[in-house]
């Protein structure tokens, strides 16, 4: 069943009736997962509930441990993403003879996909519109068959992310699969994108107009004033990087520019919060720790270099607020909820100007960038946020005001919500960046 209460009785904040969307996500809750597309989700969730809509958030699965789920709307496809009948059997059936394959998992979800939009079960009412990933063509399986229009939405398209993460771009696995999100981009009503960058990259790898597209931001919950970075509580010298420790997030090149900072600043410490999934680089894989200690010989062991690993979103909050610098250093991104979250909390903030993280902020106005690998350029950023705190702070300041009108939830929702409609009576064409 559906969980909690979703209101949205009368006019929408547009004055046009309610919208009932589906928001997939791939799991739930935000706080167990440290996934991009479910922050995504409960963020734009949040502005259209703000705004008089009816969001109902479609996740694969639950958190193992979870009680009830309460958030409003939320439902948990599980249940209903089972084959029935002749289904059932054709599917045991096939998995006596093959191993289970990425299309099999893709399947199931889209077919709770299908049934949770056309309404009737769980509660659910019938939907008015469909958003999900493009990750494994999941659109191409939910799209037609008596859902409503589905909206792709590029979180992450393989084509661009799958080589940061290790994947071979001449295998023939990463070739379905790059094959597979472009059949499903072909096959759905409209696409969104959360940067100019990745949707005009998407045109050119498949040669599709996309004509029923457009450039919507990811939102970020925004943070209260007197909860924002405070230049007497941070810790000079301190540097904060938030990611994983592999090729995409850059977390080679964070370590590498670190070494370069401490011969300026000594001083100098670093806190690396994230997984150590392993980074492929100079023929070998590489841990965090072996990496590190190569690198900057003795650094783990004098505190110099303090990896944390994992930590909740509160913990995290914390760290940004005593450090005094807070670095992205991505190779590439489609957008960088972590460059917007530092900007939400007024942090001062140094990024790589990597796809769609290059259209986040004025350079020199909320933030300094730097090209992506590239560990001088990036050093000699931080370095500079660190010689100058009054210049920092008051591009932190600015941060928070430009997320406040740029990047609340609202106000994202809101461009989304206007999108929808057009989608819905036809009018959605146009290259919007």
């Amino acid at each position: 069943m559906i969980s909690g209460g979703i209101g949205a009785v009368g006019a929408a904040d547009d004055g046009g009736p309610p919208l009932a969307i589906g928001l997939f996500c791939p799991a739930w809750p935000p706080e167990r997962f440290a996934n991009g597309i479910i922050t995504y989700v409960a963020s734009v969730a949040e502005g259209m509930r703000e705004l008089g809509h009816r969001p109902y958030l479609l996740a694969a699965g639950l958190a193992e441990g979870e009680g009830p789920p309460c958030e409003p709307g939320l439902v948990d496809l599980k249940p209903i993403s089972r084959a029935t009948g002749a289904g059932r059997l054709a599917e045991a059936a096939a998995a006596r003879f093959r191993p289970p394959s990425p299309d099999s998992g893709i399947r199931r979800v889209a077919r709770g996909l299908r049934r949770a939009a056309r309404g009737g079960v769980l509660g659910l009412p019938r939907l008015d519109v469909l958003e999900v990933e493009e990750t494994l063509g999941l659109p191409g399986f939910v799209a037609g068959r008596g859902a409503p229009p589905v909206i792709a939405r590029l979180h992450g398209p393989w084509f661009l992310n799958g080589p940061n993460q290790g994947a071979d771009p001449a295998s023939p696995e990463f070739a379905r699969r790059v094959r597979a999100e472009g059949d499903g981009i072909a096959a759905s009503r409209a696409v969104t994108s959360p940067s100019a960058d990745t949707l005009r990259r998407t045109r050119e790898r498949y040669g599709l107009a996309l004509g029923q597209a457009e450039a919507i931001p990811n939102p970020v919950l925004l943070v209260p004033e007197g909860r924002r970075w405070r230049p007497e509580e941070a810790e000079p010298g301190h540097v904060l990087f938030v990611g994983r420790f592999d090729r995409h997030k850059g977390g080679d090149t964070i370590i590498d520019a670190f070494a370069l900072l401490l011969r300026d600043r000594p001083d100098a410490r670093l806190t690396f919060v994230g997984p150590d999934p392993g980074l492929d680089r100079d023929g070998r894989r590489w841990s965090l720790p072996e990496y590190a200690s190569t690198r900057l010989p003795g650094a783990l062991e004098d505190g110099r270099v303090r990896w944390l690993g994992r930590r909740t979103p509160a913990e995290v909050s914390a760290l940004r607020g005593r450090a005094s610098a807070t670095v992205v250093a991505s190779r590439y991104e489609t957008f960088a909820i972590t460059i917007t979250e530092a900007m939400a909390a007024g942090c001062p903030l140094v990024a790589t100007r990597a796809g769609g993280a290059g259209e986040l902020f004025e350079h020199e106005e909320h933030g300094l960038y730097a090209e992506p690998d590239d560990p001088v350029g990036l050093a000699s950023a931080i370095s500079r946020l660190l010689a100058d705190p009054s210049a920092a702070s008051a591009m932190g300041r600015r941060a928070a005001g430009h997320c406040e009108r740029r990047y609340a939830p609202a106000v994202v929702a809101r461009q989304t919500i206007r999108f929808y409609r057009r989608v819905l009576s036809g009018r959605a064409g146009g290259d919007r960046r």
